[in-house]
């Protein structure tokens, strides 16, 4: 038993060292505060821990991880909706996020307005369209992985894909608002069989 549990907390400590950035990056643009974020990721690493017995050696860590994490940051969700609805990023969240800090203010405040643009629109995508465009764009997964992590077809990744970038895309150039985001993504899609709604 005592070997069985310093084995569990050293690989947990890997983890914890390889993936925190990810997780947190990941977190952040779902949650968009920077303390739900890293709660997020702390209660992932703590599930982890507790639910290690269930991790098949050999199967993919990251894509077991990712699944103990978003289905931390859905749960963070139905208890906040009300708090994050119309809520803004934190200044220290969007000073680490912003690209260049030394801009002229004028050019700071025109990306921090776009920055929460996006950011409010990447937090009101349907889950199952944020979590393969937050893998592809923040986690750098692969169509495969992702497909693994989500267990869906490629074809489906890659319909989503097309579909969460085109209403972020609508909504940075004003053609859509962050009201309709929900609908706007959701609509003519089916649920099931979608990797052939859309050419990417």
């Amino acid at each position: 038993m005592f070997f069985q549990d310093t084995t569990r907390r050293k690989t947990l400590e890997k983890w914890v060292q390889t993936y925190s950035r990810e997780f947190f990056h990941f977190a952040l643009f779902r949650l968009r505060k920077h303390e739900d974020a890293e709660d997020a990721v702390q209660i992932t690493f703590v599930k982890a821990f507790r639910s290690y017995n269930s991790f098949k050696i050999g199967s993919s860590e990251k894509a077991w991880l990712y699944a103990i994490l978003t289905n931390t940051i859905k749960d963070q969700i139905k208890l906040a909706t009300n708090r994050l609805q119309g809520s803004s990023l934190d200044e220290m969240d969007l000073e680490n996020v912003l690209a260049d800090s030394r801009d002229a203010p004028d050019e700071a405040l025109a990306k921090k307005m776009e920055y929460e643009r996006l950011a409010s629109g990447i937090a009101s995508l349907p889950d199952h369209f944020a979590a393969p465009l937050l893998m592809r764009e923040v986690s750098d997964m692969s169509y495969k992985e992702i497909a693994e992590q989500l267990v869906v077809p490629i074809g489906t990744v890659m319909s989503r894909l097309y579909r969460a970038r085109k209403v972020l895309h609508d909504l940075m150039t004003g053609a859509t608002e962050i009201t309709e985001i929900n609908h706007t993504a959701t609509a003519g899609v089916k649920e099931d069989g979608m990797e052939g709604a859309y050419e990417m």
